[in-house]
Order: C-alpha cells, then sequence, then structure tokens
C-alpha cells in the first residue's frame, strides 16, 4: 500500500502545523486524510469524557482549521479500522503521556501506512525512528508537524515507511508470532515445574 503524493508542491497548509498544536493539548491521534483535502482528528475516548474535545474544538477554530478538521467519535470498531486506516495518508500519535502500548501504531503499520509517534512508552518498542515511522518529542507540536509533512512531501519516504513498517507488524506483532512467543512463556514455565 503506497501513499499519494502530497497535494501541495511548494509548502504545505498551515493547517498541518495548527492541527500539531491541537494534539499537544490532549489529542491523541491525528489521521491526515491528504487525498480527501481535509484532516481528521480522533480524540481518544478518555479526553472526551473528560470533556477536552469541546476545548480541542475551540482551539481547532481559534487556529483556522475548523473548516478542513472532522472530530471523529472514539473509533475501535474492527470492522472499519482498515477502511479509516486505506483512506488515510499517514497515522500521527501524538500521545502526551507514554502509552504502555500503542495498538494503533500496529494497525496503521499493518495497513502499509507511514506513522509519526511521540517517541515515549510502549511506541518505542513499535516504531524504528527512520526505518518503520518517524518518532518525535513529547509535547512537541513544530517537531511533529516537520515530521508529518516530511512524511507527506516525500513519497518515496512514505512508501519505504509503509513497506517497512507493514513488515514489522506482520513479522514481530502478527498473530503466529505472539502466539509462538505465548506458548514459549508457557513451556518455559511447564519445563521449570518438571525440573523442580
Amino acid at each position: 500500500l503506497g501513499t499519494k503524493p502530497a497535494p501541495w508542491s511548494t509548502s504545505p497548509p498551515r493547517s498541518v502545523t495548527n492541527a500539531a498544536k491541537v494534539l499537544r493539548n490532549g489529542c491523541a491521534q491525528l489521521i491526515a486524510l491528504v487525498d480527501a483535502g481535509e484532516l481528521a482528528v480522533s480524540a481518544a475516548a478518555r479526553l472526551a469524557s473528560l470533556g477536552h474535545e469541546d476545548q480541542e474544538k475551540a482551539l481547532a477554530g481559534d487556529l483556522g482549521i475548523a473548516s478542513c478538521t472532522l472530530f471523529t467519535d472514539w473509533r475501535y470498531r474492527l470492522d472499519d479500522i482498515p477502511e479509516v486506516l486505506a483512506a488515510s495518508s499517514l497515522l500521527v500519535h501524538a500521545s502526551i503521556e507514554p502509552e504502555p502500548f500503542g495498538l494503533v501504531l500496529i494497525e496503521a503499520m499493518a495497513c502499509g501506512r507511514p506513522v509519526v509517534a511521540t517517541a515515549a512508552g510502549g511506541v518505542l518498542d513499535i516504531v524504528v525512528d527512520g526505518e518503520t515511522g518517524l518518532l518525535v518529542p513529547r509535547g512537541d507540536p513544530e517537531a511533529t508537524a516537520r515530521a508529518a509533512i516530511r512524511v507527506l512531501r516525500d513519497a518515496p519516504l512514505a512508501s519505504d515507511l509503509g513497506r517497512t513498517g507493514r513488515e514489522r507488524a506482520e513479522g514481530q506483532f502478527g498473530l503466529k508470532t505472539c502466539v509462538g512467543r505465548v506458548e514459549s512463556v508457557y513451556r518455559d514455565i511447564l519445563d521449570g515445574e518438571a525440573a523442580a
């Protein structure tokens, strides 16, 4: 699954940089739907339940990106994740707190989508910087925007990140690999009990 070149030729839309500022204020994910000419910002359920979604929408309005920003509900229906990711050119995972495990990154990588992610927590075990995605410092919207713009402007880079990300997702996090690891743990436990 490749990506199409970004629709702008000389400079990125201000909306990408401003969307990164929205992220700093609490949105968990940004999916740039370049082909559709809009940005979709999906706020995590815990943030929406705390009432932050209104703040994010207000900030998007203040930054002048409300007309090209779609705030979606919390998305975790397995039947539509591949469709949403297939429509995107990039997934930005900009957690403001380190996550123990970023499943959405593996989902995006499995769909061949390039990722930009915060370099903290379990993300560091999933994304290999410069190979399967780009890592950015936590809480740095400008670095997030620069990385997103870099991927969106550079179609060969986006394609390479998507390809190697997919290979890593399948090789390290695929069902067969995960089942094998769990079985290995059980074998080790049983072997240890038999030796005792």
